[in-house]
């Protein structure tokens, strides 16, 4: 990880340099070259950048901070609101359920970790859309210690070819991708103490992500 930030750093200063000296250019060169500039060299730029954050996403310590939060406090008041925000833009569906034994259990996460898990997710979703208008079910259950958590897409779903590399760093389908979204999303449940796993059909792709609840012991102590 301190490897990782360091070339990371290394590499974001020159990238800074260039893109100010690209946006200045701009100002004094002939507009074909100009639009150049703009549709493809600085948004290149900017997409190095985005592997370079992401990257440092999956090498990032696994001890970040947590707190002890309740099932049903953090997903109404903290992800949904999310959520809806991205399907509003997206003119998107989600229905969501939590089950009365998932409710009220206690899990001790980070939750701009765990939200981005589920951005993460959404917009794999979006991505996989064809004609359709994208629907999102979401459900939150209890299975003994575990809070499992399902986040199924009505997308055109994963070839069955490709589907154990889906979580390699890296690995993408789409032209535009940097292929760290679904890495990043299982390092961070990984570092929580969970596993995610996927399952997907010409329906849609399934999404499942498990976490320790914290039993009443643990949930009293500081």
């Amino acid at each position: 990880g301190g490897i990782a930030a360091g070339i990371a750093h290394e590499l974001r200063n020159p990238f800074t340099t260039v893109r100010g000296f690209l946006q200045l250019m701009q100002e004094n060169i002939d507009k074909e070259s100009a639009e150049l500039f703009r549709t493809l060299l600085i948004p290149e730029i900017d997409r190095a950048n985005t592997i370079i954050s992401d990257f440092l996403k999956i090498s990032r310590s696994a001890h970040t901070n947590r707190e002890k939060i309740e099932v049903d406090l953090f997903v109404n008041q903290h992800l949904l609101k999310i959520l809806s925000n991205e399907s509003f833009l997206y003119h998107a569906t989600i229905n969501h359920i939590i089950s009365k034994e998932a409710s009220q259990c206690i899990i001790e996460i980070n939750k701009d970790e765990i939200i981005q898990v589920f951005i993460n997710l959404f917009r794999n979703a979006v991505e996989a859309i064809e004609q359709k208008k994208l629907r999102i079910d979401w459900r939150a259950d209890r299975i003994e210690d575990w809070l499992a958590i399902t986040f199924k897409d009505n997308g055109s779903g994963i070839e069955p070819a490709i589907l154990s590399e889906v979580f390699d760093p890296f690995f993408t389908t789409k032209s535009d991708g940097t292929g760290l979204g679904l890495s990043i999303s299982k390092t961070i449940i990984d570092n929580h103490g969970g596993r995610m796993e996927v399952a997907s059909s010409q329906l849609g792709t399934v999404f499942t992500i498990m976490l320790p609840i914290m039993n009443k012991v643990d949930v009293g102590r500081t």
